[in-house]
């Protein structure tokens, strides 16, 4: 679903263009039901709700032939902290609107147990949360959406856009699948069958959807508080993402590609050239970029205020505009490679020929969908289409994005965030980059090229490694501007530097964890509780009785110098 998550968000992203303050405006009033002719943008306001209808009608109803149609939709997301905060006030809008008090406590209820959400029309609610029957839905119609807006139990129209279009999504494409799916799960043994469940509902972010609002925010708000004391080296770490596009490419040719297109990226005119390529394609809109860093850095089911503070906190640090960069050059070296293995694979070779099957194309396919010669691809064609697809598919396996298929069932339920806090890149590293890197032999050695069998390899190593000791080498410079005297010296061993900077690249994937556990006693920590998490790490310093390192460990910026 990330892609056609991806393809929506980039048509949103264009019609609300870079004017911020307007756009806000212009949402808060298709939320709150201001008429169109009082718009204080008509224009934008007409193309947002074509794009809502357009969304309906070209996806939706395609995906779930069964799905209702709302007249003037726009997604609603409840407050929950001012629904709990004023719940009388909530309950009498109800009653305004004509609910009786079974059904208002029975609305309540469920915007509770959903985080504030809830997908009207929709079947299986069991997979996208609650839905009501059609009678209490036109009651709902009622409501006095300004009066709503005004008492602040609506939340931000953005957001509320955002969680619409992506729980949409994954609905869509599970509906899509869900015969299959249900044929194959009732035919398992009942054990199993119920673990099948949980990873269906792992992956429509419905597991664990009973969890209590405020234990939620609570965990939410320590999870941010968590980024903020962990990550503030987290854009130097993320040097290495410059090679993971490389590593992508599969050979040598992929650092030919990369040095193009960091050399473009340097030219002012080649950059926006580049940047608007990769925002038309939906490699890098801001929600994009936004989502990838949600999932990275396990903040996907955090409250929305947190999620709202921790955004900031990405985008204070460098990180955003880091991962934005680099999801552009991916997007742009994807083309490259398209286009490269289209020409050779039109002469007849094999391995470009599977290059291009990886990525669901055929060099038929790319010629009617991206006109090679003028640089140029019509997205409104099935072919356009299916190119567009696999650049998205190419990014996401360079610049590392997880999903709920690259973790532990358990891992997508918000009961455990903050065991699993800042785990998911790992996971997800040695799944799509390491295990690419693995198929990539193999498949060469089944081919019978034993002799450049090797190259994936050598080109993961000689990719990551170097970017690995430029990262680790910037932040001990950093760390030393500030404290000298206890500047690590990375390099006096040379075994010992190179593993660390094999961990580093995310090369060791999940084995991280357990070089994180291993490593522990030397920093005087339980090697249980560094495998518990950084919250952990506080408690245990809390029990320790050293307020002096627990002042320094909350502490943001001071506690990583």
């Amino acid at each position: 679903s990330h892609r056609a998550l991806d393809k929506w968000n980039a048509q949103f992203s264009e019609i609300i263009g870079k004017d911020q303050d307007i756009s806000r405006k212009v949402l808060e009033e298709m939320q709150s039901g201001v008429p169109i002719n009082e718009s204080v943008d008509p224009k934008m306001r007409q193309k947002l709700a074509d794009f809502f209808d357009r969304f309906h009608s070209d996806y939706l109803v395609k995906r779930i032939p069964g799905i209702g149609k709302v007249q003037n939709y726009f997604p609603i997301v409840y407050n929950i902290a001012a629904l709990q905060g004023n719940p009388d006030a909530f309950l009498a809008e109800l009653a305004k609107a004509g609910l009786n008090p079974k059904e208002a406590q029975t609305v309540m209820r469920a915007m509770l147990d959903n985080d504030g959400a809830f997908t009207e029309e929709m079947p299986n609610p069991e997979l996208v949360g609650p839905s009501f029957d059609s009678k209490l839905q036109r009651k709902l119609k009622n409501i006095d959406m300004q009066a709503m807006q005004k008492l602040g139990f609506y939340q931000d129209p953005m957001l509320a856009v955002q969680l619409y279009l992506k729980q949409a999504t994954k609905h869509a494409e599970y509906n899509a699948i869900k015969k299959q799916a249900e044929e194959l799960i009732n035919k398992m043994p009942p054990k199993q069958r119920a673990h099948a469940r949980q990873i269906v509902l792992g992956y429509m972010g419905r597991l664990g959807a009973d969890i209590d609002p405020k234990w939620n925010k609570f965990q939410s708000y320590i999870a941010a508080l968590q980024f903020a004391t962990t990550l503030l080296f987290a854009t130097v770490a993320s040097f290495t993402d410059l090679g993971n596009p490389i590593v992508r490419a599969k050979d040598m040719d992929g650092f030919k590609s990369a040095l193009r297109n960091w050399r473009k990226y340097m030219s002012k005119q080649s950059r926006e050239e580049m940047t608007q390529f990769a925002e038309r394609i939906g490699a890098a809109s801001r929600e994009a970029v936004q989502d990838a860093l949600h999932q990275a850095y396990n903040s996907e089911y955090i409250d929305p205020g947190a999620r709202k503070w921790s955004d900031k906190y990405f985008k204070a640090i460098g990180l955003e505009h880091w991962t934005r960069m680099t999801r552009i050059i991916a997007a742009n070296m994807a083309r490259d490679f398209i286009a490269t293995h289209t020409k050779k694979a039109a002469a007849g070779d094999v391995r470009s020929l599977r290059y291009l099957k990886e990525l669901g194309l055929t060099p038929e396919i790319v010629a009617k969908g991206f006109d090679i010669e003028n640089d140029s691809m019509d997205l409104t064609t099935p072919e356009g289409e299916a190119v567009q697809n696999a650049i998205l598919q190419f990014v996401d396996e360079a610049i590392i994005r997880p999903n709920a298929a690259q973790r532990p069932v358990w891992a997508s339920d918000p009961h455990y965030m903050l065991i699993w806090q800042l785990k998911s890149f790992f996971y997800s590293f040695g799944q799509v980059v390491v295990g690419g890197v693995a198929r990539e032999m193999q498949s060469r050695w089944a081919e019978g090229d034993r002799a450049k069998a090797a190259i994936p390899a050598i080109v993961l190593f000689g990719a990551l490694l170097p970017l690995a000791a430029l990262a680790l080498q910037t932040r001990e410079l950093i760390k030393g501007a500030f404290k000298d005297d206890e500047r690590e010296k990375p390099e006096e061993e040379t075994i010992s530097y190179l593993f660390d900077l094999v961990d580093r690249a995310g090369i060791l994937g999940p084995l991280s964890i357990v070089k994180s556990i291993n490593d522990a006693g030397n920093y005087g920590r339980s090697g249980i509780v560094a495998a518990l998490g950084p919250t952990a790490g506080t408690i245990e310093t809390f029990l320790d009785e050293d307020m002096g390192n627990l002042v320094k460990r909350l502490t943001p910026i001071y506690s990583q110098l």
